[in-house]
């Protein structure tokens, strides 16, 4: 029997669970686009924008009070920058020490301008001020005492808005506040992470991340994963999202992996699909052996890796349930696909474009395929020569590899994947999965976002395993729309196994796919089957 024991168990529970916490959906923003909301609902009203600083203030606080349960003997230091996110943390400051937290308040803006802060800010720092709470100001000698004696410090500085480098002043407190020993809660976002696609030089390290109403995308993409800690959204406050002013994106949740399907007791091996892969060099013969294999122990019945005769020559294949066979030219090459279910095309294969017209020859005969590695950029080769509105074909780049069909640099893609994906979607018309500690789906309808984060999974190989699960589930009768988060949740859970048995250090591709029977347990256990 499976046991609760397991500690792929614990992980989810810290990684999927809290996702699932306000119900089956939980949508994701840009900075960008949560800018926009705000603007439209708060419509230059002033008296609009303090009830939703202070229905979000109050909710950062109840998370705080009865979930993060700091100690109320121990110092608290609430950082305040000079926009909303710094009134949001005076509020939230101000229901602590009213609640008999020990709090202590600091402005951290580099400017004497007062005026230069965002009137919700001037505000609440006025009615401390009232109350006879002193502020200190972020340089002086006792802030930095502050921050040595603190043992919560609630990161309000910069907000999910912000952009940029942490430069001169804020660089000295960011680097303070990383120095300290205090557990530290960011609110809506560590300060220094970019709202929209987490790139940082530096930003605060946090323990604990309080999202206000809605994720933010810079918290799963690029550094976010690093510097967040544990997430907790707040409920709703009531931002205007059922205008058109943004482009709808979901966090998967447990709830929205789909159900692996009952095996059939009295089948036989072609009721499971035949996968084939098509790759590998005389450098690289694994690729299309870790595919191949990962199809198998997804459950598929029968798993063939085809490679180009000079290829078979140098192949060694460890796992005497993979048929290995080898074709010499296209003619041949179109015999080995009889009863064929799915196709994985380009893991190992190399940059050579004489494959195009082996990709677009299987491409009419209308097998699905997953396109991956090298394989990718031959859909610029073929391209003008076929439509493929109606061919079922996926692709699985990393950043890399899609920033090269794009013919721009890597960079580029990492500060805005979504867009990137979505285009290659719709300029080449086939599905995608962007591989990366969160990765991005995208079909013909919606944009889902798998924001799992595990280093294992940071090896050679592992996205050859990727794509044999998949054509492995698909070639089994899976949909596109079922079997793309299905795989990418699988080879999550796989990897997650692996590590806590090898560690992060020591996990490679093979131990993902031995690992994969844990994952599918996983799934089977906490959802059962269909």
């Amino acid at each position: 029997m499976f046991s609760l024991a397991s500690p792929i168990v614990g992980i989810m529970q810290l990684l999927m669970l809290r996702l699932s916490d306000r119900g089956k959906t939980m949508e994701i923003y840009t900075a960008s686009e949560m800018k926009e909301i705000d603007r439209i609902t708060i419509n230059d009203d002033r008296e609009k924008s303090f009830e939703l600083m202070k229905i979000a203030s109050k909710g950062i606080f109840t998370i705080i009070d009865r979930k993060i349960k700091p100690n109320k003997k121990e110092n608290i230091l609430i950082l305040a920058g000079k926009g909303n996110n710094g009134g949001d943390a005076l509020c939230v400051g101000n229901h602590l020490c009213e609640q008999g937290y020990k709090v202590s308040f600091a402005i951290v803006d580099e400017s004497d301008n007062l005026e230069k802060r965002s009137p919700q800010m001037r505000f609440f720092e006025k009615e401390l001020v009232k109350k006879q709470v002193a502020v200190l100001e972020a340089g002086a000698d006792d802030f930095y005492e502050a921050i040595k004696k603190s043992a919560w410090i609630i990161d309000g500085i910069f907000g999910a808005g912000f952009q940029g480098k942490a430069t001169g002043f804020y660089k000295e407190v960011i680097l303070a506040l990383n120095g300290s020993h205090a557990k530290k809660i960011a609110i809506d976002l560590p300060s220094g992470l970019n709202g929209n696609n987490g790139l940082t030089d530096l930003a605060v390290c946090c323990d604990y991340t309080i999202v206000v109403d809605s994720y933010k995308t810079g918290l799963v993409f690029g550094d976010g994963p690093t510097y967040s800690g544990q997430i907790h959204v707040t409920d709703p406050i009531g931002l205007a999202k059922e205008k058109p002013c943004y482009q709808k994106k979901e966090l998967l949740t447990e709830d929205e992996i789909p159900l692996l399907k009952k095996r059939k007791k009295t089948g036989h091996k072609y009721d499971f699909g035949k996968t084939i892969v098509v790759g590998g060099c005389k450098s690289m013969t694994g690729a299309p052996l870790l595919a191949g294999m990962a199809a198998l122990k997804s459950g598929c019945g029968l798993s063939v890796v085809l490679n180009d005769e000079k290829t078979r020559a140098y192949t060694m294949n460890p796992w005497p349930e993979l048929i290995v066979e080898s074709y010499q030219e296209e003619s041949d090459f179109l015999s080995h696909f009889d009863k064929c279910s799915c196709v994985v095309f380009g893991p190992g294969m190399g940059r050579n474009n004489s494959h195009s017209n082996l990709l677009l020859a299987l491409i009419k005969r209308n097998i699905p395929i997953v396109l991956d590695a090298d394989g990718i950029e031959l859909l610029n080769e073929i391209r003008d020569q076929i439509s493929l509105e109606k061919a079922k074909v996926i692709i699985t780049p990393h950043y890399g590899e899609l920033a090269r069909l794009f013919r721009v640099k890597s960079t580029d893609v990492k500060k805005d994947p979504i867009y990137f994906a979505k285009s290659a979607a719709e300029s080449y018309q086939v599905d995608v999965i962007l591989k990366g500690a969160a990765t991005i789906i995208v079909d013909s309808d919606s944009i889902k976002i798998h924001s799992g984060a595990e280093s294992a999974l940071a090896t050679a190989g592992t996205g050859d395993v990727l794509s044999g699960i998949l054509a492995g589930l698909i070639a089994q009768g899976y949909s596109k729309k079922e079997a793309l988060p299905l795989a990418v949740h699988l080879h999550f859970l796989a990897g997650c196994s692996a590590a806590e048995q090898k560690t992060s250090w020591s996990t490679t591709a093979g131990d993902v796919i031995d690992n994969l029977n844990v994952a599918i347990k996983e799934i089977v256990h906490r959802n059962g089957t269909r």
